[in-house]
């Protein structure tokens, strides 16, 4: 079998009416409608998180038209580095962002984990809690750009493991100093994050239940399910506030991004601690959790300034 067999065997055996995968059509629908009720029904929540992207794309900009200076000796080593990260959680909040409005927030909410823990890594590192060289397992040596060996990658994937389950532990375990009330929080909200990533157990809760009561009939495309969408939003805007504040620490001195920007990120920081501070009014203490989380661990400011850790 050629290539040009393989594919006709698979459009003779999957078209209907000249349609490969006809049967997607009813679900695209389903998509295009839950993006329509979720942009129709939290308006706050999108005014909020699309203000925050393009604060975020504007300040990558911003390191765009300067990252390329002074940044190749010792006193910047990983700071190209750092930018690529803040890059690469952008892109990540975008993909959680279209998954939320295709009507697939828990799988959007599975994509925050690693965002998360990359927010509390950047907030480590602003601190000085932690450096590259550690949470990579080389412990500050400069790489030479050569291919380590199986047994160096193991190594160093082993070290860098470690340092992160320390710094983890730092921000949010129990070595925080964070009040224990806080910490039990703390530690429920870090557990449901695994539980969805691990084996998508709030979706099969929350958007199947019905179903496996037999209370409803199984849907395979997406419907609007008010539960599934609040848990992404609350997360999100707990996220989005942790990115935010450390953003600063693109800045290759305090202050170098302006007073214009100083002044937008003033705005969201004020805005996103009404967000996850509305829970805690609501009776809920992850709110209250979260904020302190914030106060204590991300103290960032448009003073804060880009260092390198050893």
């Amino acid at each position: 079998m050629d290539v040009a067999q393989w594919q006709e065997r698979l459009e003779e055996a999957f078209s209907t009416m000249d349609i490969i995968g006809a049967r997607l059509l009813p679900i695209i629908e389903m998509e295009k409608e839950c993006g329509r009720h979720a942009v129709k029904t939290f308006h706050g929540h999108n005014v909020l998180m699309d203000s925050f992207a393009d604060f975020y794309i504007d300040t990558l900009e911003i390191v765009g038209e300067v990252s390329g200076r002074d940044v190749g000796h010792d006193t910047y080593r990983y700071y190209p580095f750092t930018v690529l990260q803040y890059v690469v959680m952008f892109r990540r909040l975008r993909a959680a962002t279209i998954l939320f409005t295709k009507g697939y927030p828990l799988a959007g909410y599975a994509l925050l984990r690693d965002l998360k823990d990359s927010a509390l890594f950047m907030a480590g590192l602003a601190d000085g809690a932690t450096s590259w060289g550690a949470l990579m397992g080389v412990k500050g040596k400069r790489a030479d750009g050569s291919l380590p060996s199986e047994e160096q990658y193991e190594i160093s994937r082993k070290a860098g493991e470690l340092e992160e389950r320390r710094v983890l532990e730092l921000m949010t375990g129990s070595t925080s100093g964070l009040p224990d009330a806080h910490l039990a929080e703390l530690k429920r909200w870090t557990k449901l994050f695994h539980r969805e990533v691990h084996g998508s157990n709030l979706t099969r809760a929350a958007e199947f239940n019905g179903w496996l009561r037999g209370q409803s009939p199984l849907t395979i495309g997406p419907t609007f399910n008010e539960t599934s969408f609040a848990m992404y939003m609350n997360r999100v805007g707990e996220i989005g506030w942790m990115l935010l504040r450390v953003l600063p620490f693109l800045q290759l001195e305090p202050g170098a991004f302006g007073a214009e920007w100083a002044r937008k990120w003033g705005i969201l920081d004020e805005s996103f601690r009404f967000y996850v501070e509305s829970l805690d009014r609501l009776g809920k203490p992850i709110g209250r959790a979260l904020a302190a989380l914030v106060d204590v661990k991300f103290a960032f400011s448009p003073d804060t300034a880009y260092s390198e850790r050893t």
